[in-house]
């Protein structure tokens, strides 16, 4: 059972703005947050932060995660770090990553290969930009009748109700032509707003929702949001979609160019 967040950390300063915006979540839900570094091993051909260095580093990232009110373990991990992210998503309820707004990892553990998380990691992938975090508000997230684009809703309203957040529903009528926004039985009859409304509504009565509907491109619209909001839910197109699907590729559109957290929800795998 999933459960707990995995927050990965590589010493730089994308990777502390995940690791405190990760603090804060765990702190407020309740939840284990387990901060994790992979070294690379020498079979691999490269070097990382050797192990007693990258020990140490660990022990200050754990003050610095508990001083901001999170329970907090920790995990030095030698292997190839994309794999390892993987594997922890497997009992992760959340995983979590920093990352330049242009779509890298700084250190020398991830670089660009962290796109790969949004269509391998089995758990909900947070993706947390180095860019000023104050002054936000507001939880938002793409709309659609997908299991997956369901499961999203459903997260960002929770996450709307634990930080007292309005959540702000987009569909767009771009999406009327794109099989991964179609209701479950294939039609495109821009319903799927009015019933997410309505589950958010019955599921946490408590949260203040307002609904928009995009007209204009829904990456652009939806990169402009990630500056604002708190954070912004997206879906990830359930397996049946291949990975060149306007659905992957709005995804991976967005996750190079963020302004803001951002949680990318996997489909079935």
């Amino acid at each position: 059972m999933a459960s707990g967040i995995v927050v990965g950390v590589d010493f730089s300063q994308p990777s502390r703005a995940a690791l405190e915006w990760s603090a804060g979540r765990a702190r407020a839900a309740g939840a284990a947050l387990s901060i994790v570094h992979v070294s690379h091993s020498r079979s691999h051909g490269r070097s990382g932060t050797p192990g007693r260095d990258g020990a140490h580093l660990l022990t200050g990232e754990r003050a610095r995660a508990e001083a901001l009110g999170a329970t907090v373990d920790t995990e030095l991990v030698e292997g190839d770090p994309f794999g390892s992210l993987v594997e922890a998503s497997r009992t992760a309820a959340l995983l979590v990553v920093g990352t330049h707004k242009t779509g890298f990892i700084q250190g020398h553990a991830f670089g660009s290969r962290f796109l790969g998380l949004t269509a391998t990691a089995l758990s909900p992938v947070a993706f947390i930009p180095s860019v000023p975090l104050l002054s936000r508000s507001g939880v938002v997230v793409l709309v659609d009748d997908s299991t997956c684009g369901r499961r999203a809703v459903g997260l960002a309203a929770a996450h709307a109700d634990l930080f007292g957040e309005t959540l702000t529903l987009v569909y767009t009528e771009a999406s009327a032509g794109d099989d991964a926004f179609a209701s479950p039985d294939g039609r495109h009859d821009g319903g799927a707003l009015e019933r997410a409304t309505e589950r958010v509504h019955a599921e946490t009565p408590n949260v203040t929702t307002t609904a928009r509907l995009s007209r204009r491109g829904l990456a652009l619209d939806l990169l402009a949001t990630t500056l604002l909001a708190s954070v912004v839910f997206v879906a990830h197109p359930d397996a049946r979609h291949t990975v060149g699907s306007p659905g992957a590729k709005l995804v991976h559109d967005i996750i190079l160019n963020l302004g803001g957290p951002t949680i990318v929800v996997p489909g079935d795998r």
